[in-house]
């Protein structure tokens, strides 16, 4: 390849070259941060050698004088250094005079120096507090590392997830290959229209490398607008809130029932707020079991519960109705007296996570300048938000499951 390569200062803007380690300045401009860009062309990612710089200057000429200020006194060459252009702007007048006398006055020099040193410490200082704090310990880098990409896009919990709304909700879903298929209405669709559903359906898959390589093959995650509507309709509509199961292996009399009931919270307020951080929208799950006793939001029995067919469960809960309703009222009303309390819960919650946001913003405040006063009265502004919002939520019975003891 070529052996030399020159540029302008235009024509550097955004090229890398860390290619190359040998630099030649023609000129040094009155300008640390210039400078800093020039080197910066090389010193990029990929480059594996030191970086020379060459600078040729008259003898006894002012650009000698200058290039001897930017190495000895503001230390421009030899790493980054964010101190030098601010002391530039501040001492430029003596500076500039200093080089027009050709004389060399240390007092300046030190002064400069010294100022440097008390500048590098205070960057240092407000380097190692956000460090600190965003720093990743190893245990979490372990188990980021453990939660890759391929570990949270399931591939088989979410073809599970569409095969069961798509029966559920009466759509078509048909296997082209073994890695895409083929989304369409079905002719006794529960719901009239679906936005994120074509009439002609969709080809999907969860396969990334395959939707990646075809076009007309759309990607199908859990953030796709398709699954996004899809549990937007569960979670929202009628369909699914109510469910019968039963149990094996249990302490309990044979046909004896327990009552699950989810709670949902609804709480009004823009997006970016992001309330659910406090206030998750699965509230609570209340469980009472045959003999009485109440449990909040204790492990669900989960893959112990198992289906019954329709006219079993039918049969059963027509043979308990008369017992069941008074207790999934008496429940019902349980869980709504826990919302002053949650409230209180999610309000404690936001409160000290807008404190600590405020303590380290006045913190990196008094070494950052950028940091004002009124970006910490913004985050106190939305600190009152968050709370004013979680004050006006309310409780919602989404689901009833009743499961029998086998």
């Amino acid at each position: 390849g070529a052996r030399l390569l020159i540029c302008s200062e235009i024509g550097s803007e955004g090229r890398n070259f860390q290619f190359a380690s040998e630099l030649v300045l023609f000129d040094l401009p009155f300008n640390c941060d210039l400078i800093e860009q020039r080197i910066g062309r090389l010193d990029r990612i990929g480059q594996k050698r030191d970086i020379n710089i060459h600078i040729p200057v008259f003898a006894d000429h002012a650009t000698a004088q200058w290039a001897g200020v930017l190495d000895s006194v503001l230390d421009a060459f030899s790493h980054p250094n964010p101190t030098a252009q601010p002391l530039l702007l501040k001492y430029e007048q003596d500076i500039r005079q200093w080089l027009e006398q050709g004389a060399t006055p240390n007092e300046l020099a030190e002064a400069i120096r010294a100022e440097q040193a008390e500048m590098k410490a205070a960057f240092e200082a407000g380097r190692d507090r956000l460090l600190e704090l965003h720093s990743c310990p190893p245990k979490a880098r372990e188990h980021a590392r453990d939660m890759s990409i391929t570990h949270i896009e399931d591939e088989g919990e979410l073809n599970d997830f569409v095969e069961l709304f798509a029966d559920a909700f009466g759509l078509e879903v048909n296997d082209l290959d073994s890695d895409c298929i083929l989304i369409a209405p079905g002719d006794h669709m529960l719901v009239p229209d679906l936005p994120h559903l074509p009439e002609d359906g969709f080809m999907a898959t969860t396969n990334r490398d395959v939707a990646l390589s075809r076009d007309d093959v759309q990607f199908l995650s859990w953030e796709h607008p398709f699954i996004d509507q899809a549990l937007e309709l569960i979670t929202s509509g009628p369909a699914g809130n109510a469910a019968v199961g039963y149990i094996e292996n249990h302490e309990y009399k044979t046909g004896d029932c327990l009552i699950q009931l989810q709670f949902t919270a609804r709480c009004p307020a823009p997006r970016a707020l992001q309330i659910e951080r406090f206030l998750p929208t699965n509230a609570m799950h209340l469980t009472m079991t045959p003999r009485g006793d109440l449990k909040v939001n204790e492990p669900e029995l989960g893959e112990f519960v198992l289906p019954l067919k329709r006219g079993t469960a039918r049969g059963l809960v027509e043979q308990k109705e008369a017992q069941i309703r008074p207790l999934i009222s008496k429940l019902e009303k349980m869980g709504m007296g826990q919302l002053d309390k949650m409230i209180e819960r999610a309000q404690n919650k936001a409160t000290a996570a807008y404190d600590a946001r405020k303590q380290r913003l006045a913190s990196l405040a008094k070494t950052n300048p950028s940091i004002s006063e009124s970006v910490i009265a913004g985050v106190e502004l939305e600190g009152e938000r968050v709370s004013e919002a979680l004050s006006r939520a309310q409780l919602t019975l989404d689901s009833v499951r009743l499961v029998f003891c086998g």
